[in-house]
């Protein structure tokens, strides 16, 4: 073979560069539009594995913050973020709590515990003597399996400020 016709090893080192860009590409055009794309290759199924890993691991966080309270009693109404009322009937109560006294014990709704640094808080609040003052309404279970919401309306009132 002569010189001429023998091909470039630089012009098709160039080409297939340029070729795998336009399919990493069109694979995340695929994903940005497609959802029921399956991975052909282990580099597409890497990148795939990524971003549900990434999703998953986002969800969960997401749902732990949300499932129990840390707490700092406040002494003044605008400084609360809820105001609660305490009742004893569970009928007219909005969350049965359970208080814990430790983090590894908060594993669900309605499991709270009285932290003394306002800024280690997830929420503030304070307790009302008159439940028409009161957000909601409040009942002590009788162990952390009872405690929870008993009417869901009233959980945005104790999602973070932050969030």
């Amino acid at each position: 073979m002569d010189e001429k016709n023998k091909p470039s090893t630089l012009s098709t080192n160039s080409s297939l560069k340029s070729k795998g860009k336009e399919i990493k590409s069109d694979f995340r055009k695929q994903l940005l539009t497609n959802t029921s794309i399956k991975p052909n290759n282990k580099k597409e199924f890497r990148f795939f594995m990524i971003k549900a890993f990434s999703f998953l691991i986002l969800l969960i966080i997401t749902h732990l913050s949300a499932i129990g309270q840390t707490f700092f009693e406040v002494d003044l109404p605008e400084q609360a973020d809820v105001k609660l009322y305490f009742v004893d009937d569970e009928n007219t109560c909005d969350l049965k709590v359970w208080f814990v006294y430790d983090t590894a014990s908060i594993t669900g709704p309605g499991l709270w515990m009285e932290i003394y640094e306002e800024e280690k808080a997830d929420i503030k609040i304070l307790f009302m003597d008159d439940p028409a003052l009161a957000d909601m309404t409040i009942c002590m279970g009788m162990g952390a399996n009872e405690a929870g919401w008993l009417n869901e309306d009233r959980k945005v009132l104790l999602e973070k400020p932050n969030e």
